[in-house]
């Protein structure tokens, strides 16, 4: 009796153990991470990225066209002067999974640039062209250097 009451305590730490270990494990993309940045993930396209802090209260939207899917991250913006797609949110990145045939054909669609490529798809991404007036002294090659270092394929 005794032997089994041990077990079954020695199961419930492990289980906690584990349960917490798995928690620590899983980040919330809507909080920035220990490293002070957001870490998003998109299982479905295949990818994860990491955001500058300044991303705060980013939005996404996903986009399917023939032979690909893009998912577009939108930030606040007070510019009311910048094509705004989403009210109150400029469209700072793209990142585009497409057939590789597709890409090929193509020659990459304009204003992507290819970032990876697993299996038969080619990941590009694609940023804003000019900031909206209060990101000019945010969005700098720095940031966007980070954004592409921080891209990486998931299973």
């Amino acid at each position: 009796m005794k032997k089994s009451v041990v077990f079954a305590l020695m199961l419930l730490v492990a289980a906690s153990v584990a349960g917490c270990a798995l928690k620590k494990s899983q980040v919330d993309m809507n909080q920035l991470a220990e490293d002070n940045k957001y870490h998003y993930s998109n299982k479905d396209l295949g990818f994860s990225l990491v955001l500058p802090p300044e991303f705060e209260y980013f939005q996404t939207q996903r986009v399917k066209g023939g032979d690909y899917n893009d998912l577009e991250i939108y930030v606040p913006t007070s510019d009311t002067t910048y094509e705004q797609l989403v009210s109150g949110y400029g469209r700072v990145i793209t990142v585009r999974v497409i057939d590789s045939q597709a890409w090929q054909k193509s020659d990459g669609p304009r204003g992507f640039n290819k970032i990876a490529e697993k299996d038969d798809k080619v990941y590009a991404i694609e940023f804003w062209p000019t900031a909206p007036v209060d990101w000019q002294d945010i969005w700098i090659g720095e940031m966007i250097e980070g954004i592409k270092n921080g891209f990486s394929l998931v299973e």
